[in-house]
């Protein structure tokens, strides 16, 4: 009798110990394996788009770029040498791409507050169509401009690994910033940064 007692308090507390494990998985060791596979935040603390899991800090040559010409949407070539002594908010995104859509409505409001000064804004529309595309930035009444590129051939020559990314250059045509994930454009911060750029004579360092 004695002995089946004792060998059913070891049960009990074998029982007890995986339970305590398995408690230990779930609060400390779990979470931290789960939150490698969930959509990082934007700045605003909202859940961004899946594709932002893939971003990485680009390697960039300004050189590579500097003879890319792509169509506007009305059939037009431009390339980044045509906007040589411009500050340049260089942005790649796509419609299906809610955080690239989510931050159109503040570049819109920069590029309106920064209308008349060396500033350009070029939205670089990653594989899809010229229709498409016109119809959108029509409907929401985007004025900036907007380049396509059907085959996606600017992603590797710009180093873009997830949508949206958005390069800022200086005037001189070098990387000032790389910045991966929609942003809040028509803020102070950035309002600040970009005429401070302006401003920026193009032989400083």
């Amino acid at each position: 009798m004695k002995v089946r007692f004792s060998r059913m308090v070891q049960k009990i507390a074998l029982v007890g110990i995986l339970l305590m494990c398995a408690g230990f998985v779930v609060v400390v060791i779990w979470p931290g394996i789960l939150e490698n596979f969930l959509p990082e935040k934007s700045e605003s603390g909202k859940t961004t788009d899946l594709g932002e899991l893939f971003q990485g800090s680009p390697v960039v040559d300004s050189d590579s770029w500097a003879n890319v010409r792509l169509p506007d949407t009305n059939g037009d070539f431009l390339g980044l040498s045509d906007f040589r002594g411009n500050v340049v908010l260089l942005n790649f995104w796509a419609t299906w791409c809610r955080s690239c859509v989510s931050e159109m409505a503040d570049m819109q409001k920069l590029h309106q507050k920064l209308n008349g000064k060396a500033f350009v804004m070029i939205a670089i529309n990653i594989k899809e169509s010229p229709s498409h595309v016109k119809n959108f930035i029509e409907t929401q009444n985007l004025t900036f401009t907007a380049l396509l590129d059907p085959d996606g051939i600017t992603l590797g020559r710009f180093g873009v690994r997830a949508l949206p990314t958005t390069l800022i250059l200086d005037k001189s045509g070098q990387l000032v910033e790389t910045i991966i994930g929609p942003r809040n454009w028509s803020s102070r911060t950035f309002l600040a940064k970009f005429n401070k750029l302006i401003n920026q004579r193009i032989d400083e360092s």
